[in-house]
C-alpha cells in the first residue's frame, strides 16, 4: 500500500479526497502531481465483496492511463501494472476485495 500511496503523495503534490459514486466502503483520493500529471486512487476496504464505482474523469485524466493495483490476500500479492483508457473507466471500474487501484495520466 505504501508504494501505491507514493504515486499520489509525491513531494509538492496536491492531494485531496475524490468521492466515488458509491458505496461507502470505497475510499477515493485525487492528486495533482508536480510534473503536471494527475492521478486518482480507489481503496476497497470491504473484506467480502468486490465493488464497482463510477466517476467522471476530468480532462486531466484523458486518453491512456497507467494503472496499478494491489489486492490483499492473493497468492501473487504483488502490484500489477497496466494501462486503461479514460473512456473505459468512466463507465465503471471494478475493485477487488481489499484492494488499492491507482490511475494516472501517462
Amino acid at each position: 500500500g505504501y508504494l501505491l500511496a507514493w504515486l499520489l503523495a509525491r513531494p509538492h503534490a496536491l492531494l485531496g479526497p475524490r468521492a466515488p459514486s458509491a458505496p461507502s466502503d470505497v475510499l477515493g483520493f485525487q492528486s495533482a502531481l508536480p510534473d503536471g500529471k494527475h492521478a486518482v486512487a480507489f481503496i476497497n476496504i470491504d473484506t467480502r465483496a468486490a465493488r464497482t464505482v463510477t466517476f467522471q474523469p476530468s480532462t486531466t485524466l484523458s486518453g491512456t492511463l497507467r494503472t496499478w493495483r494491489y489486492t490483499a490476500g492473493k497468492a501473487s500479492s504483488g502490484i500489477v501494472t497496466g494501462t486503461a483508457s479514460a473512456a473505459s473507466v468512466a463507465n465503471g471500474i471494478t475493485l477487488p476485495t481489499e484492494s488499492i487501484t491507482v490511475l494516472e495520466k501517462r
